[in-house]
């Protein structure tokens, strides 16, 4: 009876630290993100040569995936 009330603890305990932490999520769009590339890069429009390169979401744009190089 001891290993099932263990065993339904622990399980009460997991899900209650799922529920109480914070969904995991990558950087906020708005900051830069600074890339290197060893060889040429195909972008729509444009061949980037290689370099580093700074790549940022532009503010005030309506559409959300617009990204200034």
């Amino acid at each position: 009876m001891k290993i099932v009330r263990g065993i339904v603890f622990a399980l009460c305990a997991a899900l209650l630290y799922a529920a109480l932490v914070p969904g995991a999520r990558a950087d906020q769009w708005d900051k830069k993100v600074i890339v290197t590339f060893s060889m040429a890069v195909a972008v729509p429009g444009h061949v980037l040569a290689a370099g580093t390169y700074v790549f940022k979401r532009v503010n005030g744009i309506a559409v959300e995936h617009v990204v200034q190089i």
